[in-house]
């Protein structure tokens, strides 16, 4: 994959324009959807914190180029807003948690609310203003919330002709007033995007103190994360751009194309090709092709080997 992706990527289409890759709740690393195109990428990253407003700007972090913008992010343009501080910094929001909807789940006092203060507040659309930017390729965002409100904060345009994002919704309202996964799936229904990822997350129903009290000893705790049954809760949702606007341009397709074959969907990656082929009669598709062959094989033979190994592993036990 890395030989295919420097090879799309090191094209002129991309040295004039290059991918746009936006992440809203930045842990710090690198996506690792992203790893394999950071070098050839802008990543625009936006981390809440309680510092002096600052647009920082560096080249030593894998990208080609990385904003970081040091505030939080969303669909309202005031210059600051509440930002709720939980037990937890992972489940602070700009939404107040709903105490009821997470008393029954092991992890509730993550979401105990510690303080409210106001922090410095953009939206995406005027980070991009700043940026002199007027496009996203691949948004990711986990706001804690708001992220269906943060998608549709964009231009139309900007929204439609992204060509892959990601989000992190809740099954049930964790938070106040939550986008949840219900409402995103029903809002991208009308986009021209295939869900791609339906990834669920699961946590042990409970309250806090009947799990505390079942065991004695941190190993004890452990093994009961993993053993216990657990209830889905949030899930993790990709979507990919269809790639069948009407005269689309080589560089969309081909990014199109490339971000399908880091989602690993090699049948729709091949019929790509075969489609870009005759739409561009460019030779990079005969390329591609064949790396999609070729990662069909490995992954056909790597599953068929862990599955053996398994197998070998159950007779045993």
């Amino acid at each position: 994959m890395h030989s295919i992706a420097k090879r799309i990527l090191s094209r002129e289409e991309f040295t004039n324009k290059p991918p746009v890759l936006v992440d809203v709740g930045a842990s710090g690393e690198i996506h690792a959807k992203w790893k394999e195109i950071a070098p050839y990428s802008i990543c625009i990253a936006f981390d809440a914190d309680d510092r002096k407003f600052d647009i920082s700007e560096e080249d030593n972090q894998g990208f080609k180029k990385l904003y970081k913008f040091n505030c939080i992010v969303s669909d309202q343009e005031a210059e600051k807003l509440d930002f709720h501080l939980t037990k937890s910094p992972y489940c602070s929001s700009t939404l107040i948690p709903n105490e009821n909807n997470v008393k029954d789940y092991i992890f509730s006092p993550y979401f105990e609310l510690d303080r409210t203060i106001q922090l410095n507040n953009i939206s995406i659309s005027h980070a991009l203003e700043k940026l002199s930017l007027d496009y996203v390729d691949w948004l990711k965002t986990d706001s804690q919330g708001i992220d269906l409100r943060i998608l549709r904060s964009l231009k139309p345009g900007i929204q439609d002709n992204a060509l892959a994002i990601d989000f992190e919704p809740g099954l049930t309202q964790t938070y106040n007033g939550e986008d949840n996964a219900s409402s995103i799936l029903n809002y991208m229904a009308d986009k021209s995007f295939w869900l791609s990822e339906y990834e669920v997350q699961k946590v042990i129903r409970g309250t806090h103190k009947t799990y505390e009290n079942l065991f004695s000893g941190a190993l004890n705790k452990k093994l009961a994360k993993v053993t216990l049954k657990k209830a889905p809760l949030w899930v993790e949702i990709s979507y990919l751009n269809n790639l069948e606007k009407e005269s689309i341009s080589i560089r969309d397709f081909l990014l199109g194309l490339l971000f399908t074959m880091i989602n690993k969907e090699y049948v729709v990656a091949l019929e790509l090709a075969r489609k870009g082929k005759k739409l561009y009669s460019d030779p990079i598709f005969d390329e591609i092709e064949k790396e999609v062959y070729a990662k069909i094989k490995k992954n056909f033979w790597s599953e068929a080997f862990f599955n053996e190994v398994v197998k070998k592993v159950k007779n045993i036990f």
